[in-house]
Formats: C-alpha cells, structure tokens, sequence
C-alpha cells in the first residue's frame, strides 16, 4: 500500500513540473512578443562636462500609454548616482528628453566611466535599466607626432635641407585637427603656426615658413590640437607655455644656418685644431684675431664641414675665431698657452655649452643643464646674436684689462680643469673666475677648496658662483644639482638686488678698496655675501651699510677669496671709474706670488 502511494505522488509531481515548464514557455514566448516598454531610445555617446562639445549627456524616447517616470544614473556595478527625473508626468507617443550634467546627487562630478539610465514607470509597476550606456570623459585628448620624416638620425631634422617636414601623428583619433608649429627656444615658447586638417588626415607637415617667410633660427616643434569625441580639446605637446618637461614623441625640427664646436680644451701656440662647421652645405669665412684687437692673424674660406687650422707660433692668451655664413655669424673662444704662469683664468666652457639653445635628441625641447637634461658638450652651437653667454660681456673684457696691465697669465676652462687637460692649481698664486662657472665636479670643488685653504687666492667674478655640481663622462655632464649651500670656501649668497644701487665700503684690512672713491656701483641683479662659513673670515666688504657685504673678502685657512657679485663688473670696468680702478687691485692681490 505504501509503495503505491509513494509511486503515485512520485508521477503527480513529474506532472506538474511539466506543466510549469509549458506555462513558463508559453509566458516567455508572450513576453518576446509583447510590446517593448521604452521605444526609440536615444543617448550621448559620450560627453565631458568641461569640453567643447556636449557638456551634458541628453536621453530621449517615447512610451506608448501615459505613465509617471522616475529617471536615474547608475555606474556601471549598478549602484544609484543621481536622480534626473522623479514621477515625470510623460504622455503617450511623445518623445521625451532628459539630460544628465555629470553629477551626482550632492552635485559633485562624478569620475569617468560608463553610465547607464535607470527606468521607473509607476502605472505600469516596471523598472528596467537601459543597455545603452553614455561614457563621460573629462580627460584632455591625447595626440601624439610620433616621428618625422624625412629620416634623420637620432637628432632633429635641420632646415634648410628637406623642402618640407612630415610629421607621423598617433594617440587619439577626434576632429577638429589643427597642425601647429611650435617655436620652443624662446623665453616664451609660443606657435608661430596653424593650419586646419582634415578628420581623416594622420600627418601634419611644415615647409619651413613663418607667416610665408623662412623661419628664424631656433628650435622647433611640430604639434597637433584635435577634439576628441566627448569634446576634450588636447594638444601635443600639452602645453606651449610652460612647455612639458618630457614629450612621447619626437618631433624636433632645428632651423640653423650654421653651427660651430666650441674648444673644450687649452692648446699651445702653433698647434693645429680642427672645428666642426655645419653651414648646411654653403661656403662659410673665417676670421681669427685676439680678444682686445681688431687685427686679423689669419683668414680664410671653406665650405666642407672642419676647418682645420694652424695658429700662430708666438701667440698665447684668448684668440677668437669668428666663422661666417650669409648673415650668420659665431665667435669661438681658443685658450692658447706656453709657459706656466702665477695667474690663472677659468673660463666657463661647461656653461657655454650646457646653456646652448640645442635640441640634441630631436623631441623639439631644449637640452640644457639648467633644465636637467644631460648635455654633450662637443655638440654643435649655433650662430646666434647674443654669441655664447657671458663671452663678450664678461671674458673678452677681462682678457683685455689683463693684456692692458701687462699681467702674465694661463687661460683654461672648468671643463679641462675638471677633466685634468691642460694647467692645473699646482705652483699657482691666484686663479680667476671668469662668469657664471656654474656647474663643477664634486671633486674639483673639493681641491679647489683644499688649495685656497693651502694658501691659494681666488677671484671669483661670478655673481651667484661654483655652488652647484655636475657629472661628467667624457664630453657628456649631466645631474647637475640643486645649489648648495656655500661655495668651496664657505661664501653664503645673499638675494640678487632688485635695482641699480652704490655700496659703500665699511671694512677693508687688505687695500682692496684703496684705488676707489670709497663706493661702487652696483647694478641691479648683483648677489652679495651674506655671511662666511668657519673658519672664513671677512677682511674687506662694502655694502648698502655696515655688516652687510654686498662685496666681500675673506680669508680661508692660508687662502683667500675675493667675491665682487657686481653684474656685468667687466664691462663696467671702463678707464677712469672706481670699478675699473677695484677690478685691477683684486687682480694684482690675487697675482702676486705667495709669501
């Protein structure tokens, strides 16, 4: 008995699950075939609440039948974002229009992403969240000039040369494109030229012009601006002013007409040096004569890519040689050197050439020390109005007050001083610092110090000087570093003046002053002394009033250290002024032989 009641329950139950699986065949067939219950949707693709297209993101549709809409936005694990609609009165067959500006509901912008609009309909007791999902996209777009052609090596590409520049753009694909050039070694980069592309366009070219005239020698960068499609405008680079400090692509372009190396290193009378010239295939002149003279030594012409010159037997100091090209002119400095002298002159080879405006990797951006980048300083200079910083200014001036007192001296850089080529320190009475020597080795700040300290005497004329270190590798100097603290003999800087002033002197226990009127001229951007490190100790100043050294002296061990701080004191060093008349005492002060 109980085995058949159990076989009957057993074939009841399969009875009704088949029925239940009929009816819900029969209810899931009705429901495909029933009229949907949103018609007609529409949405923004996509939108960025602070581009230049659709600020918001709209939907649209029409329902059959009048009903009461609640509208929301979920993100796309579902969860609520904010309310755009609550109980809408919405009338049948009429298209409806809602709008979603980005925000959640306590009016924040929410971060991008997807986002879905949620449904209530009150009458028909239904909610449903719509598939179609609007992405909301603030980021800028992302283009990219990823390379040029013609192809070029590892540096620029170098106008004049190719008719024109093609630039191969990547990144992301909008409208509105714009092909830009931009100038990028000026104080303040800026573009010098647009031009519209088509959508569909994936290159942008240059011919070389400005404004239909030949562009000015510098350094270039080609560029792209679009919209992408939420309506973010981007640019490459990403910003002109200030520039990025590192781009993807590579899409340098120099204009140069010509370019010369600068001597790195001290030579001997008669020795013969080779100079790199790059005067883009046009035959160039040459001039070569000495710092304070109008007299030419010797000339020439050339038009490959070295000159290759003898100088003369019997001549020692600074010679200068000025190469020419059309309108284009550079003066290179040669330090020339026989005999071992008391005196000697540093100048500041590592700052001539790290301070170059040269794009040596082709990105269109300067490759300066100052800037962190590495430098090679046996790269090519350009021709420019200014020549190499501080060399008429400041080390022609010198060189020729030294020739007019009639005082023996060797001539070197900071970069052969550090790398051991050519005069040393040793058997030395003074050494002179000529201009903004700005970066040096670690280790040759520390024998420089060791050696004022033996008692050796320095004239440092840069204005915020030797405070700063450098690697060098060979020609290549990179890392420089944040200023330290106080140079080699413990001089701290004050801040550079603001305006043209006179210091007074106030203390001077050495004749430093003994040759003036008791004040000197100091032009706006001179940097004093504001205090000596221990063991220094100050035995000359002259400043704005007593206790502040706007000029300083100080003695270092056994040593000494004289540190004007005056801008431009070469040039201001004319016949019959006070600061021609200081220049010569710290000069003779720092010559004479070690008692």
């Amino acid at each position: 008995m109980a085995e058949a009641k159990v076989k009957r329950a057993s074939v009841v139950a399969f009875a009704v699950l088949i029925a239940a699986t009929l009816l819900g065949l029969v209810i899931a067939q009705r429901l495909r075939h029933s009229d949907p219950v949103v018609i007609g949707v529409r949405r923004t693709a996509a939108f960025s609440p602070i581009g230049t297209g659709p600020r918001s993101a709209a939907l649209s549709f029409w329902i059959r039948r009048f009903d009461r809409v609640d509208v929301a936005v979920v993100d796309s694990r579902g969860d609520f974002v904010d309310t755009i609609a609550a109980a809408k009165p919405v009338p049948g067959r009429t298209r409806v229009r809602f709008y979603w500006d980005g925000r959640d509901d306590s009016g924040r912008l929410v971060p991008d992403g997807r986002y879905r609009f949620r449904l209530g309909l009150a009458r028909q007791g239904r909610s449903l969240v719509l598939p179609q999902a609007v992405r909301l996209d603030t980021q800028p777009a992302r283009p990219v000039v990823r390379r040029l052609t013609p192809a070029h090596g590892i540096g620029p590409v170098l106008l004049p040369g190719p008719a024109s520049v093609t630039g191969l753009v990547g990144g992301t694909k909008g409208r509105s494109l714009e092909s830009i050039v931009v100038r990028t070694d000026l104080a303040t980069p800026k573009i010098v030229q647009r031009s519209a592309m088509a959508a569909s366009d994936r290159r942008v070219e240059w011919n070389g012009l400005v404004a239909g005239r030949t562009a000015p020698d510098g350094v270039y960068m080609l560029g792209v601006a679009q919209t992408d499609s939420a309506g973010n405008r981007g640019t490459y680079p990403s910003s002109v002013n200030p520039l990025p400090t590192a781009v993807a692509g590579r899409s340098g372009v120099t204009v140069r007409g010509l370019g010369a190396s600068v001597p790195l290193v001290p030579v001997v009378p008669g020795a013969r040096i080779n100079v790199r010239v790059d005067a883009r295939g046009k035959p160039w002149t040459w001039t070569l004569r000495s710092a304070g003279s109008t007299k030419r030594l010797a000339s020439g012409r050339g038009k490959g890519t070295v000159l290759k010159l003898r100088l003369p037997k019997k001549r020692t100091g600074l010679e200068l040689l000025a190469i020419g090209s059309a309108d284009r002119r550079i003066v290179l400095p040669i330090a020339v050197n026989s005999a071992a002298r008391k005196l000697l002159v540093v100048m500041p080879a590592i700052r001539w050439q790290s301070e170059s405006a040269v794009d040596q990797n082709g990105d269109g951006l300067l490759d300066q020390l100052s800037l962190g980048r590495p430098v090679d300083l046996g790269r090519l200079a350009p021709a420019s109005s200014s020549g190499l910083q501080g060399l008429a200014s400041s080390t022609v001036p010198l060189i020729t007050l030294l020739n007019q007192m009639r005082q023996p001296f060797d001539l070197t850089t900071d970069f052969a001083l550090a790398s051991g080529r050519g005069p040393t320190l040793d058997g030395r009475s003074g050494v002179v610092v000529i201009g903004e020597s700005t970066w040096l080795p670690s280790a040759t700040l520390a024998t420089l110090r060791s050696w004022i300290k033996a008692g050796g005497r320095m004239l440092d004329l840069g204005r915020d000087d030797l405070r700063s270190t450098v690697a060098l590798t060979g020609t290549k100097s990179s890392q420089p570093s944040r200023p330290l603290p106080a140079d080699p003999a413990g001089g701290v800087r004050s801040a550079a003046s603001g305006a043209d002033t006179y210091v007074s002197v106030w203390k001077d226990q050495i004749g430093l002053f003994a040759e003036t009127g008791g004040r000197l001229f100091a032009p706006a951007g001179s940097v004093g002394t504001a205090r000596i490190l221990p063991p220094g100790r100050l035995v000359a100043a002259a400043g704005f009033a007593a206790g502040q050294s706007a000029v300083a002296a100080w003695q270092f061990g056994r040593g000494l250290v004289i540190h004007p701080g005056i801008a431009e004191l070469q040039r201001l060093a004319k016949p019959n002024t006070d600061s021609r008349a200081f220049l010569e005492r710290a000069i003779m002060i720092v010559a004479r032989p070690k008692s």
